[in-house]
């Protein structure tokens, strides 16, 4: 096939339309037989050529199409045209933005407390991890099931050479060429283990214990044991046929089992003072918090907002023409 002809086969309104018929069966088809499908498809993108070469297809098409109407709309006048490729203009700089965040974006998270460092492998800065803002409820009512303990959004600060930054759950905060926000965050009870006069172990112990009656555990290696900690209510709270736990969370107490292999060697609470087992005694000191940081690079990203700004300014001028179209016709 001619260069020209191939041209126009590509930049016709029928391939156009049997490539976007595929792409929507192909959707459809996912999400009924699978669910997920807009994930399931990123993700097929972000592995397979048998993906990527179908979507770049339809971009190119999209693209040589629009250039079609720019040609036939530039007779009738250079602002006719102009505003005529606006809106498809920017639907091939957002597919473009939107094809590279899924081939080319890279992901990592990272779980960090107070005064660590975070290094992402594509960038060759070190952000530093400053204060925790927890959004917490100090004192918080709960039934059996309530997990609805956040006052606020959590918050971490983040800095670098440059800049401080404060870190949420979103929008996401861009720290050079990443992209950072908050996926999770939670406690890290101090912990003591000693021997006699002896420190055995001591440190911060990161652990999934929010909301309040969520349980986790950790090892102390080379150490035998496994240990279990729990939230202990300062007290429980009858309300008819309710029952609730009242939480401190500026007075906190563990529930704590202990256990070597298959064997309980303690179970009790950690409010009465140092826990006691097998010669050892452990206690607990003020917690700090940790974060859970998803750290993105996404090159697509500006050019996704971009294509979203040329869709907004071409929609109007796409609905004025329409219109005007059809009240010609009529």
């Amino acid at each position: 096939m001619k260069p020209r002809k191939l041209i126009g086969a590509l930049s016709s309104k029928e391939m156009l339309l049997w490539l976007a018929g595929g792409w929507i069966i192909a959707y459809v088809s996912v999400a009924v037989t699978i669910g997920e499908a807009f994930g399931r498809i990123v993700n097929a993108m972000s592995t397979s050529m048998a993906a990527r070469v179908p979507f770049a297809l339809f971009v190119v098409c999209l693209l040589l199409h629009t250039v079609r109407i720019f040609g036939r709309r530039w007779k009738a006048g250079r602002m006719v045209a102009l505003t005529a490729v606006i809106l498809p203009l920017g639907l091939v700089i957002f597919l473009s933005g939107f094809f590279t965040s899924a081939v080319y974006r890279q992901t990592m998270w990272i779980q960090v407390g107070q005064g660590q460092m975070v290094s992402p492998p594509w960038d060759n800065r070190t952000v530093h991890v400053g204060e925790i803002s927890p959004a917490l409820e100090h004192k918080t009512l709960q039934s059996e099931d309530s997990g609805l303990i956040f006052a606020f959004e959590p918050k971490v600060k983040l800095s670098d050479d440059s800049a401080q930054y404060t870190v949420g759950a979103f929008p996401p905060t861009r720290i050079g060429n990443s992209y950072y926000h908050i996926l999770n965050f939670g406690l890290a009870p101090g912990v003591k283990l000693q021997r006699g006069d002896k420190t055995v172990e001591q440190g911060y112990v990161m652990l999934q214990l929010l909301p309040p009656g969520a349980e986790d555990g950790f090892e102390l290696k080379p150490l035998p044991y496994f240990f279990n900690l729990r939230i202990a209510p300062e007290k429980i709270v009858e309300k008819g046929d309710a029952r609730m736990k009242l939480y401190d969370l500026d007075h906190l107490a563990y529930e704590v089992r202990i256990r070597r292999g298959d064997d309980v060697v303690f179970e009790g609470s950690s409010a009465d003072g140092p826990v006691s087992f097998e010669g050892m005694d452990m206690s607990f000191s003020e917690p700090t918090y940790w974060v859970l940081l998803d750290v993105v690079k996404d090159p697509g990203r500006t050019v996704l907002i971009w294509g979203l700004a040329i869709i907004g300014v071409g929609l109007p001028f796409w609905l004025l023409s329409l219109l005007l179209r059809r009240r010609r016709e009529g």
